[in-house]
């Protein structure tokens, strides 16, 4: 029986599209920066600003949330009584505003019983710095804590 020329169009289409979306599920690993809005989307509060973040700026903010490491694992040597033989982690998230400071800091994951841990990391990062932004970045980050 004969395909329509529709039809055949139809699944050519489908086929596109599953070879799209696995491409893309494929592609990277690891933790991902977040997505920038696109063009016309708006930014958030700021007036629908679409200004993308420079790829340094980034960086920047890896390299300070790195920097804080040895001051979130004091959170764990103090807070975490019942646990501290055992490795565990937190994951923060938290909006960068433009001026750098941070708002909205909150636990986002934590594998330890008591949120003593995650609040004191809540508490700290509240009061970081992050370099000057062209909008407010939402982002999260993961500490492992704990004796390997």
């Amino acid at each position: 029986m004969p395909m329509r020329l529709f039809e055949m169009v139809a699944g050519l289409a489908t086929a596109a599209a599953v070879v799209l979306f696995v491409g893309d599920m494929s592609c990277g690993g690891g933790q991902k920066e977040p997505a920038e809005p696109a063009a016309g989307q708006g930014g958030g509060a700021e007036g629908g600003e679409a200004a993308l973040i420079p790829e340094e700026k980034y960086d920047e903010i890896n390299s300070i949330f790195d920097n804080k490491t040895g001051s979130v694992s004091r959170c764990y040597a103090q807070e975490e009584t019942t646990d501290s033989d055992k490795k565990g982690h937190v994951t923060i998230r938290l909006t960068i505003n433009k001026d750098g400071t941070t708002s909205r800091v909150s636990v986002m994951e934590s594998s330890f019983k008591s949120a003593k841990v995650g609040d004191c990391v809540v508490r700290m990062a509240s009061g970081w710095s992050f370099p000057t932004l062209p909008r407010p970045l939402e982002t999260s980050h993961t500490y492992v804590l704990g004796q390997l």
